[in-house]
């Protein structure tokens, strides 16, 4: 979008970093080796001590140590330093994040499992308030294959997902509940060693934008399977969901009940001889509308991609993350009640999608959220893309 004004959007960052530090009681380090400036020497004892609003800025120590597992309710950020900080978890011993109240927000940025080490185990349940998990990567499998679901979200009203990388049996699993997953690359593994299905739905409302989705083709297992759930996948060309390798694996996606609308720009196959849509609901093919970020940090730059029908005029706003709020124009992102900014209009091109981007100021803190969200306008319709909810680390 070289049209773009990017002023406003950089007058916008540093007013809502602004009301960031304002808004955060404390900044916490933790750091296994001690030292200056290290507050705690494990996560565990930070959360305890925290308060909401609290950022806690995990370090990597002497010998690779970084995040044990926790349970929390707080509305808390905490950011790996770096983007790649150790953390380790198991089927008993997950990150929980468990009755978030309303009007509460819970980030996590920035962690990875070693390679062989298996998945991140995740537990998001009975949350009122926003959670946003981002950049969490597990790259192989342990020994012994992952047989159960590595994330799940339950009753919870409003959680996005940012650059995940992990497998599990399935991935992710949500039971009723809004979620958006954004950039997100599960099942498959990195070297392509196990995986398992990716994503299971039951009773939700879930947004996958730009998936890179694939089974691993071991078994006949679909890729995606949502029942009585509104089902939206967004994304282009570089997009995938996939059942598995023709020689073996399962549908892509098996939906019955509630709804199935699929952007036709985004790769949807079958493994083996297996239908690539199964199940009793039909797929919609409607272009999508998104806005989907790179990982970013204090002095980088920052690309946010927007994705609409070609010819399409959008307007990219910038502001404080919401809770995801169902709107006449679809689904907000936004906090409407704090700062924002809008860049200039911009026309979609053939191709569909089109980036902006933006020199993230260097003096913003670690754990400053935003939000980046496309209004679009065509001749016939006013309707908001999907948002991108991205931190800082």
């Amino acid at each position: 979008m070289q049209s773009f004004n990017l002023r406003p959007f950089l007058v916008s960052l540093s007013m809502l970093a602004s009301a960031a530090v304002l808004a955060a009681q404390q900044t916490f380090v933790v750091n296994a080796g001690g030292g200056p400036g290290v507050n705690f020497t494990s996560l565990p004892p930070a959360i305890a001590a925290a308060a909401d609003g609290d950022t806690i800025v995990v370090q990597t120590g002497p010998f690779g140590e970084g995040a044990l597992p926790f349970t929390t309710n707080k509305g808390l950020t905490i950011v790996g330093q770096g983007g790649a900080v150790p953390i380790g978890t198991s089927p008993t011993q997950k990150i929980q994040i468990v009755g978030l109240p309303a009007g509460r927000s819970f980030r996590m940025v920035g962690f990875e499992r070693g390679l062989s080490d298996g998945p991140i185990d995740i537990e998001v349940s009975n949350c009122a308030g926003a959670v946003h998990l981002e950049t969490i990567v597990a790259r192989e499998n342990s020994f012994f294959p992952v047989t159960i679901p590595s994330i799940t979200i339950t009753n919870c009203a409003s959680v996005t997902l940012r650059e995940i990388v992990n497998f599990g049996s399935p991935a992710v699993r949500i039971d009723n509940s809004r979620v958006v997953l954004s950039r997100c690359e599960l099942g498959r593994t990195r070297i392509g060693l196990g995986g398992g299905p990716c994503l299971v739905a039951d009773s939700a409302q879930v947004d996958i934008v730009q998936p890179l989705f694939r089974t691993n083709g071991i078994t006949s297992q679909p890729c995606v399977t949502a029942t009585n759930s509104e089902l939206r996948i967004v994304g282009d060309s570089a997009a995938v969901v996939s059942g598995g390798p023709v020689t073996n694996g399962g549908s892509a996606l098996l939906v019955n009940g509630g709804s199935l609308v699929v952007d036709p720009a985004v790769a949807v196959v079958a493994g083996g001889s297996q239908p690539v849509y199964a199940g009793s609901t039909a797929p919609q093919f409607v272009p999508g509308d998104a806005t989907w970020a790179s990982a970013a940090a204090p002095g980088q730059n920052l690309t946010l991609t927007t994705r609409s029908e070609p010819s399409a005029v959008v307007v990219v706003a910038l502001g404080a993350p919401g809770p995801l709020l169902p709107t006449a124009l679809g689904l907000l992102g936004i906090d409407a009640a704090q700062p924002y900014a809008f860049a200039s209009p911009a026309v979609i091109p053939a191709g569909g999608t089109t980036a902006l981007v933006v020199a993230v100021p260097a003096a913003l803190p670690r754990g400053s959220a935003f939000a980046a969200q496309a209004v679009v306008v065509t001749s016939t319709a006013l309707r908001l893309g999907l948002p991108a909810t991205f931190v800082l680390r």
